[in-house]
């Protein structure tokens, strides 16, 4: 079942990548390349109980880029193999697909939409991420996109049935998603809208409960010398089927600089209720309105199930020279599951880079990445005879994770690259099983291809 739903997700990948052939010039970007990384402690085990492997990831991709007169493809899709040398965990395959096929049914007032997008996501986020905690998430979702405009107002009506899947863990669901938006310009520079969605959530297994989440505010973008600035007021409600309601206020606010710059920074807050399959899709993007870019995803964000309340701060600052290169990023955020205290979380962290430039082809960095979560740990049998709470106390826990390191690659052609490097993980923590070292070699082979049009 789930080999068949893999070569099903990589055939509807290479539809969205065809079903535009027949129209236009096309870009094609294969690439293929492997991973091989030497672990001294691959299974994340306290000290005195480290295993040594060695995973061997090889991969396969390819970029797509069609667009003809009535209809839109755009494709990112790459499939990995993970195998080990020394069996520490079995072979698996994960796949990373960001495609979506555009149809203008009647050109610039609806179009017909597939999308479809899958990335690799932890299963517990109170859990390091080893493969056995690495699984599949895909949502598929399919419908129109309707614009409407009256003198200087814009408005974007769009509904989704979607399919959402999780390659290990019963979470599949199917959810109908509706959203309408409003947009006004007041002048060159700015703009002020309305936004709307809701989502509904029937889980295939009865034993999950279904819900509805929604969310209504106002939205403001200005630009300003120093950057693009967006913000979003208002409210978010969930509605799960066994009664339980909860609502908040919704804000969210963005202040990035304009690409192009020597140098790039950006700040961003919010407070919302969100999910998975949300955080995956964005409502409100559309091309037949140049109002939002569709969503960059933050794979390590997307994880488990359910309606959660999220809080969020983040900052990044980059600065890029001849040869000189420096970034700069740090976040902090607390999650909660509406109807689970156990999966609440609480994480900072950040990390920095340096790189340089030594020749035109070839590039040296050194980095490094700190990160500390705060969850809540039920006892089990894992814990004994550690732990001196009784099966089932729930105890406050805290990880903090940091790790350095260096690197070099060196681009052979234009199209032909190799990159080596090591890195050291270090665990701390009061739950024993978190307490850890891990010293990593790693190397990479990677062709990339030319444009093809």
């Amino acid at each position: 079942m789930k080999l068949n739903l893999l070569i099903y997700r990589l055939a509807l990948s290479i539809l969205l990548g065809t079903a535009a052939s027949s129209v236009a010039a096309k870009d094609f970007i294969p690439r293929l390349g492997v991973d091989v990384e030497q672990h001294s402690n691959i299974t994340l085990e306290p000290s005195g109980s480290e295993v040594e492997d060695t995973m061997i990831t090889p991969y396969f991709g390819f970029q797509y880029d069609d667009k003809g007169e009535d209809l839109e493809a755009k494709v990112d899709f790459l499939l990995r193999h993970e195998t080990y040398a020394e069996n520490s965990f079995k072979e698996q395959d994960l796949f990373n697909i960001n495609g979506v096929l555009d149809w203008g049914v009647m050109p610039g007032v609806l179009n017909w939409v597939v999308e479809d997008y899958a990335y690799s996501q932890r299963i517990d986020t109170t859990e390091d991420n080893t493969p056995d905690n690495v699984e599949n998430f895909n949502v598929l979702a399919t419908g129109p996109d309707f614009l409407f405009s009256h003198e200087i107002y814009d408005g974007v009506l769009k509904l989704r049935l979607a399919d959402v899947y999780y390659s290990k863990s019963n979470n599949d669901n199917m959810r109908v998603i509706g959203s309408a938006a409003v947009y006004r310009p007041l002048n060159v520079y700015s703009r002020i809208g309305a936004e709307f969605s809701i989502s509904n959530v029937k889980f295939d297994e009865v034993f999950l409960t279904d819900y509805t989440i929604a969310s209504a505010h106002a939205n403001y973008e200005r630009e300003t010398p120093y950057g693009v600035l967006n913000l979003h007021a208002g409210a978010s409600w969930a509605d799960h089927e066994n009664g339980a309601t909860d609502s908040a206020p919704l804000f969210e606010a963005k202040l990035a600089s304009e690409e192009g710059l020597g140098q790039n920074y950006s700040i961003s807050l919010s407070t919302k209720y969100s999910d998975p399959a949300l955080d995956a899709y964005d409502p409100f993007f559309t091309s037949l309105l140049e109002i939002s870019d569709q969503q960059t995803i933050n794979q390590n964000e997307i994880s488990g199930t359910g309606v959660y309340k999220q809080d969020r701060l983040e900052l990044s600052y980059g600065i890029q020279g001849e040869r000189l290169g420096f970034s700069l990023a740090g976040f902090s955020t607390k999650s909660n599951q509406l109807l689970s205290t156990v999966e609440d979380t609480k994480d900072i962290g950040g990390g920095a880079n340096l790189s340089y430039l030594l020749t035109e082809r070839a590039v040296i960095w050194v980095d490094g990445y700190y990160s500390r979560s705060e969850y809540v740990d039920i006892i089990d049998e894992r814990d004994k005879p550690a732990a001196p709470e009784p099966l089932g106390a729930r105890v406050d826990r805290y990880a903090e994770i940091t790790g350095v390191g260096v690197g070099a690659s060196y681009t052979l052609r234009d199209s032909l690259s190799f990159t080596l490097g090591a890195r050291n993980l270090e665990s701390q923590s009061d739950d024993p099983n978190r307490q850890y070292k891990d010293d990593i070699l790693y190397f990479n082979v990677q062709y990339r291809g030319t444009p093809k049009n």
